[in-house]
């Protein structure tokens, strides 16, 4: 996956919520990996992060190939060292 791919806008956000909306239910969502399981909540959390990014004013999102445990464990052990991961 290439730089660009791992931004997510607000502007890739409104094609896929309007990729979604031609669909009737959750069942008929045909999605390049979305998985059976994921359907029933993919659509309520696309929801959810489009009104974070409107209300929070987000221009861009990086996907991270790390987890947010990962993520807890990096910004402690910059802490011991007193330095912010963040910049």
């Amino acid at each position: 996956m290439d730089e660009k791919e791992k931004l997510i806008t607000p502007e890739r956000l409104e094609k896929l919520y309007d990729e979604v909306m031609k669909h009737k239910s959750f069942a008929a969502l045909s999605l390049p990996g979305l998985s059976e399981e994921r359907k029933g909540v993919f659509v309520p959390g696309l929801a959810i992060l489009c009104g974070v990014f409107d209300a929070l004013a987000i221009r861009e999102l990086r996907l991270s190939d790390g987890a947010l445990r990962e993520g807890v464990l990096y910004e402690m052990e910059g802490r011991f060292r007193h330095q912010d991961i963040r910049s």
